[in-house]
């Protein structure tokens, strides 16, 4: 069989000419092929080398296949991936089939045009000037509690913490000093 040469046969009508020889083809397909092909002599020779090769091909009896052909084919068949599996499921259900994924897309579309139609975006709370004065005084009599507390909280520890704990603690240390030096 010799391989596709002429200018004037072009990718689509070989593949259509190979379907027609092995009958695969449409009627729409036969009848494009055997008009060019009555037309074109060249067509009428690939046309014919294909259809011998075709029933040549059909005529292959399971007898003249040697068993490790036929084992390494089931072996083949049987060792499908799981995840070509499911690729070729997807494929071939949802994909291969244009109404169902158009009318997959088409409710994906739907739901996604209703979120955004029917979305209602926050609305951002609105407060009087007498609410904004109250949160201000609010606010400020908090500072001032909290610098009260401060205040006491610094009086308490200048009063109380540092004369009695720091300065018991720097005069025992002092006083171990004296003995170390003085020796006594």
């Amino acid at each position: 069989m010799r391989m596709k040469n002429s200018i004037n046969i072009d990718e689509k009508l070989y593949e259509k000419i190979i379907a027609v020889a092995y009958k695969d083809a449409s009627s729409i397909d036969k009848f494009i092929v055997y008009r060019k092909a009555k037309k074109d002599p060249e067509i009428q020779q690939l046309l014919n080398e294909f259809t011998e090769t075709a029933m040549a091909v059909h005529n292959i009896k399971s007898d003249e296949l040697p068993d490790s052909t036929i084992a390494s084919v089931k072996n083949r068949m049987n060792n499908i991936d799981k995840k070509d599996f499911i690729g070729n499921f997807v494929y071939s259900k949802i994909i291969a089939r244009p109404l169902l994924s158009s009318g997959i897309a088409g409710i994906l579309i739907l739901a996604l045009a209703a979120v955004l139609f029917f979305r209602q975006p926050q609305q951002t709370p609105q407060y009087t000037k007498a609410e904004m004065e109250l949160a201000q005084k609010q606010l400020e009599e908090s500072v001032a509690i909290v610098n009260k507390v401060f205040k006491n909280a610094e009086k308490q520890f200048d009063n109380e913490v540092i004369p009695t704990i720091i300065n018991n603690k720097t005069n025992k240390g002092f006083n171990l000093i004296n003995d170390l030096l003085i020796g006594g």
